[in-house]
């Protein structure tokens, strides 16, 4: 047991997750009443839970700035070493909600300055549609509801200047 322990040990250090994963848990299940073993379990639960945490708020700050593809990169990596992470596929789906939601926010913008309202109005129920999906949906973890909630505020904001724009437009 000390021995496969410290193998888990070495593996965490290198972040090898999915290797260490393997090893804690056969461990356990053929020492289930030894105490270091579960003590060892609970330790790598609290080593991939931090790991995530971690690979999934990198990326989320990634995405916010706009780097779409080195959240993605962030989230890929992790899924290698935690393939049935929840949290890193939620992330993943909110990544390309913010990239779909901020492109979009950038087409109405330039819409506004060509005086397409039309257009520019469609796109932006379009991304409120896309934030009222993802909401029903469920999906998104609490960090990724928050992220949309803040994309959403923006695209009512860019709602007002619209109608603002257009009020001036139409008393020119």
């Amino acid at each position: 047991i000390a021995q496969g322990l410290g193998q888990v040990t070495a593996l965490l250090e290198k972040r090898q997750l999915l290797k260490a994963g393997r090893l804690i848990f056969s461990l356990s299940q053929r020492f289930p009443d030894n105490a270091a073993a579960r003590e060892g379990l609970q330790v790598y639960r609290d080593h991939r839970a931090e790991f995530v945490g971690n690979a999934v708020r990198s990326a989320l700050a990634f995405s916010a700035n706009r780097l779409f593809e080195d959240a993605r990169r962030i989230l890929h990596k992790a899924k290698e070493e935690c393939p049935d992470a929840l949290e890193i596929h939620d992330a993943l789906h909110q990544i390309d909600v913010d990239e779909l939601v901020s492109g979009r926010l950038a087409e109405s913008r330039t819409l506004l300055d060509n005086q397409k309202f039309d257009l520019a109005i469609a796109l932006l129920e379009e991304v409120q549609q896309v934030h009222v999906l993802l909401a029903d949906a469920g999906s998104a973890s609490w960090e990724s509801r928050r992220q949309a909630r803040a994309e959403f505020e923006q695209a009512v904001r860019l709602s007002a200047s619209l109608a603002e724009d257009v009020l001036r437009w139409l008393v020119e």
